[in-house]
């Protein structure tokens, strides 16, 4: 529980004046482990944004491939019946 706050306060930081706290626009992920430990990813946006980069480009090379497959399927069709 400890370590969960320490995180928490890193997150906030005092300005100058001390008087008003202002927050980090920094994400952290907590997990806790089977023991009670906690594990933190540091970078979560930047983990996210990498997983959704990778996957628009799955998802565009499989639609290439499809449209691809389709129309050589349609040009041995039509080949079939010359």
């Amino acid at each position: 529980m400890n370590k969960a706050k320490e995180i928490v306060n890193k997150n906030f930081t005092e300005t100058s004046t001390g008087k008003a706290i202002k927050k980090n626009k920094k994400w952290t992920l907590l997990l806790v482990g089977d023991h009670g430990e906690i594990r933190h990813i540091r970078n979560f946006i930047g983990v996210i944004k990498t997983l959704l980069i990778v996957l628009i480009i799955a998802v565009s090379v499989a639609v290439f491939y499809i449209v691809t497959y389709k129309n050589a399927k349609n040009e041995n069709e039509n080949r079939a019946w010359l």
